[in-house]
């Protein structure tokens, strides 16, 4: 009786798998840990490390799980993992392609050329200006032996400014402190202008909560200022990094902004090193299709992120993608790359 039994059992699973409802090949998936690396605790690339592996562990299959870990940077994020191929296989790094060209060059903190990783899917995508509350000030060369605020030193932001300024042909006297300083020292008339960000939703530009404030005011208005295409087409040039120009339209900021506001791209991306397996590769970018309202729903910081804009990377080639997630998108028909303007 008990034969027969297990032959009934092995005939019923036969006939399931024929039919196709047997259990999912994922389950039978080994357990798989990620470690999702952000940037320092409470800022954007902190948020969106914790939403990712929230979303990963949610709506992921069930032998995939996900912690957020804050670090430094997108510097760091190379840095820390680069070496250990143990790390590498299981870490989804937050970077930029910016950061990713110092590394290739081997410049900044890098010591040594660094290459291999491949991006997956963007976090969000920005455009880097500048803010004034000086009326006086309306365009790049107003800011001619001005002080202009970008970030602290030895900051990503902070570089990418001094290639900017750089090219400026004038004198810029660039201060060297903390966004919220900043943006307390333009209040309070100690500097000229500040660095401002803005990320592109698909619907309308998101500020950082300084812009906001800044925007808020009554007593005077704030004012962008763009940083010309020339300039950042030059300071690609100079230094070989991918710096590319885009704009927001008029009247994006406010009521006020009678004209775009130019400046050039920032594209963070997470990335993985050769070492991290194909298939969960997949299963990231899928997850974060499907759920990309969710996704975008956690914190104003993630607006920038869509079923749309997830493949607007600021990549040289098809290659610098990670193939698996380049199979996705085909799939989907999703075009791979950006957009010559993403105000539009």
């Amino acid at each position: 009786m008990k034969r027969l039994c297990l032959c009934g059992v092995a005939i019923i699973l036969a006939a399931l798998i024929s039919l196709g409802l047997a259990v999912s090949p994922s389950r039978g998936h080994e357990p798989v840990q990620l470690e999702v690396l952000g940037a320092g605790a409470g800022g954007k690339g902190y948020t969106y490390a914790h939403v990712l592996a929230e979303v990963l562990n949610k709506y992921g299959p069930d032998w995939l799980k996900a912690t957020s870990s804050a670090t430094r940077g997108h510097v760091e994020n190379i840095l820390i993992t680069y070496k250990e191929p143990k790390r590498r296989a299981k870490s989804v790094v937050y970077t930029g392609e910016i950061v990713l060209d110092a590394a290739r060059l081997g410049i900044w903190d890098f010591k040594e050329k660094i290459t291999g990783l491949k991006v997956m899917a963007i976090t969000h995508i920005g455009i880097f200006y500048l803010e004034t509350l000086d009326p006086k000030i309306r365009k790049w060369s107003d800011l001619a032996g001005k002080k202009v605020a970008t970030d602290k030193s030895g900051s990503s932001k902070a570089r990418y400014f001094t290639d900017m300024f750089a090219q400026s042909g004038f004198p810029v006297e660039q201060v060297k402190i903390t966004v919220k300083a900043a943006k307390d020292a333009l209040i309070a008339g100690t500097i000229d202008a500040k660095s401002g960000v803005s990320v592109f939703t698909g619907e309308e530009p998101a500020h950082q909560a300084p812009t906001i404030e800044l925007l808020a005011r009554k007593k005077e208005k704030a004012h962008f200022i763009s940083i010309p295409k020339e300039v950042v087409d030059k300071a690609a040039k100079a230094t070989g990094i991918r710096y590319f120009y885009s704009e927001f339209p008029p009247k994006s900021f406010a009521p006020w902004q009678t004209e775009p506001v130019g400046g050039f791209v920032i594209c963070n991306m997470w990335g993985v090193w050769p070492e991290f397996p194909n298939d969960v590769v997949y299963e990231i970018v899928k997850t974060l299709y499907e759920n990309a309202d969710t996704f975008r729903q956690y914190h104003v910081a993630c607006r920038g992120f869509s079923k749309k804009s997830m493949a607007y990377l600021n990549i040289r080639n098809l290659e610098e993608v990670h193939p698996e997630a380049l199979r996705f998108y085909r799939e989907k028909g999703i075009k791979v790359g950006l957009p010559e303007k993403l105000g539009e």
